[in-house]
């Protein structure tokens, strides 16, 4: 029983590196990971992007859909172990009922109601793991008709990619979670409107 403990420690240490919905400490950028200025298509991107949205079908529903690619994640894994990894991915994925975005030239920001990410597109921005020592780096970049934000830690990484509606008025948060102690990636999809 002390193994199964050792590897609990250990999943909720190496998880808990992968704190990416927690509020963000302090900053250093260190320059630019591609392109460090937008091109000029990304102004429309941004228009779609910029200002507060607001889950379309609220927080129990979304909480439902982040708990189901959870329990996909961990499906086979040891029954100790899925129980432990499981909850700590439910406390790493909190749902956000609402979220404000606001993109120019120079600064993309990021207001959750746990978190604010703010740095210079395509910039890598290192920053300490609230609460912890260890640091995760931080890229938020327009891509292709998106919002792309990359965090990662030596444990693992979190795509999250912001899809705006052709007419700006819905948007989709695609989450996917990688990480060397999880036998499949953590995916899942929530979707936003407006806020009035």
């Amino acid at each position: 029983m002390r193994h199964a403990g050792a590897i609990s420690v250990s999943l909720i240490l190496a998880l808990g590196a992968i704190a990416l919905a927690a509020p963000v400490g302090h900053t250093q950028e260190e320059g630019a990971e591609g392109a460090s200025s937008q091109p000029q298509d990304d102004t429309s991107i941004a228009e779609r992007l910029n200002g507060r949205w607001a889950l379309v079908h609220g927080e129990e529903a979304a909480q439902r859909t982040v708990d189901q690619a959870i329990e996909h994640t961990t499906d086979g894994m040891v029954p100790i172990v899925s129980g432990v990894t499981a909850n700590e991915l439910r406390e790493r994925n909190p749902v956000n009922g609402a979220f404000t975005i606001q993109i120019t030239p120079e600064r993309i920001r990021t207001e959750f109601e746990s978190a604010t990410f703010d740095s210079a597109p395509g910039a890598s921005v290192r920053t300490n793991i609230p609460g912890e020592s260890d640091e995760m780096q931080l890229v938020q970049v327009l891509r292709e008709g998106h919002l792309e934000q990359v965090f990662t830690t030596d444990r693992g990484r979190r795509w999250s990619v912001f899809v705006p509606s052709a007419d700006g008025q819905r948007l989709t948060m695609q989450v996917t979670l990688t990480s060397g102690i999880i036998p499949r990636p953590l995916r899942y999809e929530l979707e936003y409107q407006r806020a009035q």
